[in-house]
């Protein structure tokens, strides 16, 4: 749970502890980390384009700086290719020649290095400029470019010397981003718990004056489904905020862990983080709808998911289920597949689950200036 572990449910009660000073060093130790690492990489897989031919770039990528080292090349040239896209042609055959005895100057002759696209490097690119922008929402300091590019030269050095050491900086990468996950950080909780929440739930939570302090650091709220009775309108965060770069920034932390579990060596020991608060977070459900008052609507609701959505997945007895949503602004009933329910009895049901961030609603739609159409995608389960 963010923060410390203890009862089910204390997810939200550790969300709600949040002051000023906990959110200037979430943005000046956490994001910043986070910003700096990434730039790293980014900064190594450009030199390595600047210099295609380059000697150095051919034996970091190839992974040998000698006859001893060659049986760990493999490894290491997947680590490359699969996650930075970066890939030796002609690098098999020199390590067969370096295995031979042939000196690894010779060998690495006709070796060169090729680049191509990678998800794990877009997504990368995206956290970084997302980290670099809200550090400058909030008006923290970033990392200096004379920092960055000593920290760029001192890593081309350590892998020319030791490639193997490309693995001890990539779980460097991995242990900063934990930090901005919700499992880790009250703060990415709280920001992944506004992204579409209604407004009861900040109230009954107590975090109104949380929201507030958070709001000195740029995050801001706007109404997504206005209500007949706003205390269940749905508030969000506003596009280009603070709240929303971190937002984006959870869901671009679990991405690259999943790129690394189904495509990186297993030296890189990269954990399944999504599935860690997947676990977590499922037993908070019904302790949330208790603290909620909302244990009945949540059943009630619940049910009504699974009877009226598709099953997408299954977890923990648990089913993911994507369901369409029609309304009418300011809304006083919803319309769930063939169910139609008041929405008071619909949000507080769910929120427990958006709170949590096992729901989420998008795709918000506009029609005649009345009628609002959106989805829902949810782990659902009944007690």
């Amino acid at each position: 749970m963010a923060g410390k572990r203890g009862k089910r449910g204390e997810f939200a009660g550790n969300a709600a502890r949040l002051g000023h000073e906990g959110w200037r060093r979430f943005f000046e130790s956490h994001v910043a980390q986070v910003a700096a690492r990434a730039s790293r990489f980014l900064r190594l897989v450009e030199r390595l384009r600047s210099s295609p031919e380059s000697p150095e770039a051919v034996k970091i990528v190839m992974g040998v700086i000698g006859r001893d080292t060659v049986g760990r090349s493999k490894e290491i040239r997947e680590a490359f290719r699969k996650l930075m896209g970066v890939e030796c042609l002609g690098c098999g055959e020199a390590v067969e020649m370096v295995s031979r005895g042939v000196p690894l100057e010779r060998a690495i002759g006709s070796a060169r290095l090729s680049f191509r696209r990678s998800e794990w490097l877009d997504s990368l690119t995206l956290l970084e400029r997302l980290a670099h922008e809200s550090l400058r929402n909030t008006g923290m300091l970033e990392t200096s470019e004379d920092v960055l590019r000593s920290f760029s030269e001192r890593d081309y050095a350590t892998l020319v010397g030791d490639p193997l050491k490309v693995f001890g900086m990539l779980r460097g990468l991995y242990a900063s981003l934990r930090w901005v996950l919700p499992l880790y950080s009250p703060h990415a909780f709280l920001v992944q718990a506004l992204r579409g929440v209604p407004r009861f739930a900040i109230d009954k939570l107590g975090w109104r004056s949380h929201v507030e302090v958070a709001g000195r650091f740029g995050l801001a709220l706007e109404e997504k489904l206005p209500c007949a009775d706003p205390d269940y309108s749905v508030v969000s965060h506003a596009p280009g905020s603070t709240g929303d770069m971190v937002s984006s920034m959870v869901d671009l932390a679990y991405r690259l862990h999943e790129i690394a579990l189904r495509s990186s060596p297993r030296r890189l020991r990269v954990a399944d983080e999504r599935r860690k608060y997947l676990n977590e977070a499922l037993l908070a459900v019904a302790p949330l709808a208790e603290m909620l008052g909302a244990g009945r609507e949540l059943d009630a609701v619940s049910r009504t998911l699974l009877n009226e959505g598709r099953v997408a997945g299954r977890y923990l007895g648990y089913r993911l289920v994507e369901v369409r949503i029609k309304t009418q602004k300011p809304a006083r009933y919803v319309t769930v597949g063939r169910a139609r329910m008041g929405v008071e009895l619909f949000m507080r049901g769910v929120a427990p689950y958006l709170v949590l961030g096992l729901g989420r609603m998008g795709g918000f739609e506009e029609r005649g200036g009345v009628e609002v159409i959106f989805n829902l995608s949810v782990y659902a389960g009944v007690g």
